[in-house]
Formats: structure tokens, sequence, C-alpha cells
């Protein structure tokens, strides 16, 4: 199934996740008056700490991809 996805979407799941939760992120940032522990916390990690531990390698390049 994954292979699938992969096929269809150029990316994989986790791929697929982590640039919607970049992309809600970047909405939140410009459009919210909210604090980074906010936004974290609507995008179900426990703090911003934690969002940046799980923000690996490939995050990383994806939010550079994304945000340029």
């Amino acid at each position: 199934m994954s292979n699938l996805f992969s096929e269809a979407q150029g990316s994989t799941i986790e791929e697929y996740f982590i640039a919607q939760k970049i992309e809600k992120m970047k909405e939140l940032l410009v459009y919210d008056e909210l604090s980074l522990s906010e936004i974290a916390f609507r995008l179900n990690y426990s703090s911003v700490k934690q969002s940046v531990q799980k923000g690996n390698r490939a995050y990383s390049e994806l939010f550079q991809a994304n945000t340029g």
C-alpha cells in the first residue's frame, strides 16, 4: 500500500504528513496570533521541543524546500 501511495503522491506517507504539518504551521504562523507552544499543541506535539526533535533531517529538508 505504501508503494502505491508513494507512486501516486511522489513521496512517502511520512513525508506527506510532514509536508501537511509544515503547511498548517505556516498558515498558523502567518494568519493566527498563536505562540509557538500553541501551534505545536495544535499540530499534536506535546511541546515546541518535541516538534523540533521530531523534525529530523527529512523534516528540515522538506521545510526548506517548502519555504525557500
